[in-house]
């Protein structure tokens, strides 16, 4: 791959002609105004004997870029620039891949839930944990996993209404529990289901309180929680956020809403340097689409926009 920058008088004229040359291989890692229009920055495929002239240096600057224009920050940047100078390097977007599986651990879904019966998903307000608590059901059940969602959320008006609707959609039970007690309760009573998926109230994000709570919610449950975040926020609030997370415990996180950022190399970041374990990155709110790590150009799909074709 090779970087190439070009003018177009419009948004829309710059799309036209990327998806005209180049299809749907094309990756837009940049957009800036001048005083011609709209500046395009773009990671294209070589072809015939542009290729032959791209050498190894300028493959890397192009990896950099990828980097950069996604987010990421100063200590990750340089493990990036000594990974890409220790091997050969042909494709700066398969080197950025490959780099990220190197340094970020990441788990399934459902082998976090083998050793765990219940799940609290915890995170900021509007992250979109109720989402993510039917979209893991339903991973979990093409897992072969039995499932009831428990709706621990008795605040946000309609929280449990959207819940219960999503549940009608896959056909699993709801479980209204506020309090501790009433889903001990359901565990007590339960021999149908594997797993408990909870989905809690937003909470503050610097509210120590309201964090202690939360995760003590699964632990007492003999459970655990998992960070739920979007992506796109702060950079430096992102690493606040997971730095405080990671002194309650917690230490697994799933991304959302990665199809409306350029910037989840920052959340990224902090992910790698709190040594947190990636279980999803979701750029959907589709149920049909699981929440998972593909096995190969996962992270890659998810920090770049592609050009429709």
């Amino acid at each position: 791959m090779y970087i190439q920058s070009f003018s177009a008088p419009t948004l829309s004229d710059g799309y036209a002609q990327i998806r005209e040359r180049y299809g749907g291989d094309a990756v837009v890692l940049r957009t800036a105004q001048d005083g011609n229009g709209v500046v395009f920055t773009v990671s294209v495929p070589p072809r015939g004997s542009l290729a032959d002239g791209v050498g190894e240096e300028a493959l890397r600057s192009d990896a950099r870029l990828i980097m950069q224009s996604t987010g990421f920050q100063g200590v990750v940047l340089s493990q990036f620039e000594s990974y890409v100078r220790s091997r050969p390097l042909e494709d700066p977007r398969r080197a950025v891949d490959e780099f990220l599986y190197t340094v970020i651990r990441t788990d399934q879904l459902a082998n976090f839930t083998q050793a765990s019966r219940v799940v609290v998903l915890i995170g900021p307000p509007g992250a979109g944990k109720t989402v993510t608590v039917a979209k893991a059901a339903s991973t979990l059940v093409s897992a072969g996993q039995r499932v009831t969602l428990v709706n621990l959320d008795q605040n946000r008006l309609g929280g449990g209404s959207q819940l219960e609707h999503l549940a009608s959609l896959i056909g699993m039970p709801v479980v209204n529990a506020a309090r501790p007690e009433g889903l001990q309760k359901a565990l007590n009573r339960s021999t149908s289901s594997d797993v408990f998926l909870c989905d809690a109230p937003g909470i503050h994000p610097w509210n120590l309180e309201e964090i202690e709570a939360a995760v003590c919610y699964a632990e007492r449950l003999g459970g655990r929680s998992v960070l739920v975040a979007p992506a796109g926020l702060e950079a430096g609030e992102t690493a606040d956020l997971l730095a405080i997370l990671k002194r309650f415990g917690v230490d697994r996180i799933i991304v959302t809403k990665c199809d409306i950022t350029r910037k989840l190399g920052a959340l990224l970041t902090s992910v790698i340097l709190e040594n947190y374990v990636l279980m999803g990155l979701q750029g959907s709110r589709r149920l049909s689409e699981p929440v998972s790590l593909a096995s190969s150009g996962g992270f890659l799909s998810a920090l770049q926009m592609r050009i429709a074709r």
